[in-house]
């Protein structure tokens, strides 16, 4: 009779150890996503680790020259800019917006919309602040950037500037041909051109809002925000660790009988659980890279109305979070490892230590 309780005691045990490494390894994972993706401080991370805000006046410029080639409906640029290359915007946007501002503006972003999305009472306002492109813009960087607009125009020729002379006083500046004079007409308008560019920073605000359509509809609220729904989420997935706790509390009730078998029944499954979970680290570094080569014409993911370059920012901003998900995931799988192997080593000790 005793040795079928024991046999019964100790399947029990084993079906609660085997459901224990199944659940732990699926809710850590889940939790680890959770406290990660939620978090403003992997998305920084993830666009410091793929150099964004160095790469960013390159690829706005790439955008720019994108959308002229492929028209989808944006309102296109002034026939002047229109002669700029790609490379003039780089240089231009390269010293107007510093990576050190858009660092600044863009963690600024993301905490703003990290402290909405986990507040559900607070309305979004996603403001960006315009004092340090006002500067530059205002200084010698915006300076060499309408010197660099005006110098990819093509010459003045005798009646364009004629046009200009006749009627610089009395026509409007948008009615005048835009095309380049000479040096000399240039060096003397400076002054000129740097006080219009002054009058015209005054006009900017020292802040914005990152959507237009915010400022008047930031009050407003909704019934059924689904905020609320993701802050029941997070509290269910918190709870969701008490299970692993009760399976291993009910393993150590039907299989526990002695210091050794201590140590095999609460060490094991703690291995088992951190070798599985490693698993699910490995396949969560690999596993994006894996789908997008396979599935992807030829292995490079596109958008519509997205530059190739654009593009592969976001899929490289993607594949960090993973791969930083995927590391803090392999770290607690070597944790959990080194406990159950420890729980192990202790459980035989104490066995040897009592039995002599």
């Amino acid at each position: 009779m005793k040795s079928c309780l024991n046999a019964c005691s100790s399947l029990l045990a084993a079906i609660c150890a085997f459901l224990f490494v199944t659940v732990s390894t699926l809710i850590l994972v889940i939790f680890i996503a959770d406290r990660l993706l939620f978090n403003a401080e992997a998305y920084k991370l993830a666009l410091r680790n793929q150099h964004i805000y160095d790469r960013m006046p390159g690829l706005a410029a790439e955008q720019l020259i994108y959308e002229e080639t492929h028209p989808n409906g944006n309102k296109p640029l002034a026939p002047e800019l229109k002669r700029l290359t790609q490379s003039d915007w780089e240089i231009m946007l390269s010293e107007i917006l510093t990576a050190e501002s858009l660092q600044t503006q863009a963690e600024s972003v993301i905490d703003q919309f990290f402290s909405y999305l986990n507040t559900p009472s607070k309305p979004l306002e996603l403001k960006v602040s315009l004092v340090d492109f006002k500067e530059k813009l205002d200084g010698e960087e915006g300076f060499r950037a309408i010197m660099r607009i005006v110098n990819a125009q093509p010459a003045c020729d005798s009646e364009e500037w004629a046009q200009i002379v006749s009627g610089s006083q009395s026509a409007q500046f948008e009615d005048l041909p835009f095309c380049r004079p000479s040096e000399e007409v240039l060096a003397s308008a400076e002054s000129y051109i740097r006080a219009s560019l002054h009058d015209l920073v005054a006009t900017i605000p020292d802040e914005t809002y990152l959507d237009e359509n915010q400022a008047s509809s930031s009050s407003t609220t909704t019934k059924d925000d689904p905020r609320a729904d993701l802050q029941r989420a997070h509290r269910w997935i918190w709870l969701s660790l008490c299970l692993p706790a009760f399976l291993i509390l009910l393993v150590a009730v039907f299989g526990v009988r002695s210091f050794t078998g201590c140590g095999l029944w609460l060490g094991l499954p703690l291995v088992f659980t951190g070798l599985f979970t490693f698993v699910a680290a490995v396949a969560t570094w690999v596993l994006p890279g894996w789908l997008i080569t396979r599935n992807a014409p030829g292995g490079k993911v596109t958008l519509e109305g997205v530059a190739p370059g654009v593009t592969q920012a976001l899929v490289d901003v993607g594949n960090s979070l993973a791969h930083i998900t995927a590391s803090t995931v392999g770290i607690v799988a070597i944790v959990l490892i080194i406990m159950g192997l420890g729980v192990l080593a202790a459980g035989f000790l104490f066995g040897l230590a009592r039995r002599s």
